[in-house]
């Protein structure tokens, strides 16, 4: 069923509908549309133009509260209207419009915010939430977008930084297990029974000695030695001194 409309003179006429040009066309999107034709983004036209990619995300939002002096305005409106090749007094016309910005020199009347004695209220930057979603909270935004702490935190360094700890911690490890080692003395059972050899000056007390007639005390000791004395080698016999400490 189609929708009509009642005239003033009492006619039904048919509700037609809407194109393109009966859309209301924001200074943004005229701006952002001609960028787009010459095929420039915001980092190419602050390169060529040597504005602040912020003062330029900034008319295209028509936020004139992003500019640090309101002087500088003027000449970056119409240097970025120049660059996308419009009329210069236009978009700057437009940009006053839609943002509530009044010219600062002296000698326009729109410089004072009195008038007639009444206080002219100064409208804040026109930018609606969807120009806000799209433009602000979108990836490609100029503006980076509020991160939670985790978000700082990248897989690849932390686990670089997780690598470079177990290193550091194996290479601790190994260098103190093979201190350790070196000073470590290890006992080697002996393959040779010790010898003890004592050496006995005399009896001992009250121990009782047997005399033999016809040989002195002196005379037996001396037979005795040369009785058990070892028999001279031709060959010295060496002995290798590559055995266990104990035995050195």
């Amino acid at each position: 069923m189609a929708e009509t409309d009642l005239t003033p003179e009492g006619r039904d006429d048919m509700i037609r509908p809407k194109g393109f040009d009966d859309y209301e066309v924001r200074l943004g999107d005229l701006l952002r549309g001609e960028r787009a034709t010459l095929g420039k983004s915001i980092m190419d036209v602050q390169r060529e133009l040597r504005i602040n990619a912020n003062y330029i995300s900034a008319i295209e939002n028509c936020d004139y509260g992003a500019f640090e002096t309101p002087s500088f305005v003027s000449g970056f409106v119409r240097s970025y209207a120049r660059y996308l090749k419009l009329d210069q007094e236009q978009v700057y016309r437009q940009f006053c419009e839609e943002s509530g910005f009044i010219p600062s020199h002296g000698l326009a009347d729109e410089a004072s915010t009195l008038r007639n004695g009444k206080a002219v209220p100064i409208a804040g930057p026109m930018i609606s939430d969807i120009d806000e979603a799209i433009f602000s909270k979108s990836p490609s935004a100029i503006v980076p977008n509020k991160k939670s702490w985790t978000d700082q935190f990248e897989a690849a360094a932390v686990g670089s930084i997780a690598v470079l700890c177990l290193l550091v911690a194996g290479l601790g490890y190994g260098a103190w297990s093979v201190f350790q080692e070196i000073q470590k003395v290890q006992v080697v059972p002996s393959e040779n029974t010790p010898i003890v050899l004592s050496e006995f000056n005399g009896a001992a007390e009250g121990e009782e000695t047997t005399d033999i007639v016809g040989i002195s005390p002196d005379q037996r000791s001396d037979k005795l030695e040369r009785m058990y004395r070892p028999p001279a080698l031709d060959t010295p016999i060496l002995v290798a001194r590559d055995a266990p400490i104990s035995t050195l």
